[in-house]
């Protein structure tokens, strides 16, 4: 609620307080799509990630999953099975194809997995 605050002070400052309803609605929206970025880390200890946990590493690898699912195989089933193993199954691989296939900047995927798979010494 507090980020709320900051953002909709700071957009009252920048447009001199002539903020629409249309853009309130979109902020809401957006601040409640980060959300679930909140529960990552309890996500990376369900998946039992034995590795190193950095948000933004997970974020990219997880939308990897979220994407397939949402874009070409439908279904919770599919979302789990790309999950698991910490990223390490076979369907994950398929998705991951796909991604690499939809992307113009190809992240390097497989050395975040195994970040998220290896602990540090």
């Amino acid at each position: 609620q507090r980020s709320s605050i900051v953002i909709r002070f700071l957009f009252d400052k920048i447009f001199g307080g002539k903020m629409t309803m249309y853009f309130r609605i979109l902020m809401l929206i957006a601040l409640f799509t980060l959300r679930p970025c909140e529960g990552s880390l309890d996500l990376f200890r369900e998946l039992q990630c034995n590795g190193t946990y950095e948000s933004s590493t997970f974020a990219t690898v997880y939308k990897i999953c979220r994407g397939c699912n949402l874009s070409y195989i439908r279904g919770d089933a599919i979302l789990d099975m790309c999950l698991s193993n910490c990223f390490n199954s076979e369907i994950f691989k398929l998705c991951y194809y796909y991604y690499q296939r939809q992307q113009t900047r190809i992240d390097n995927i497989r050395a975040m997995v195994h970040t998220l798979n290896t602990r540090k010494a």
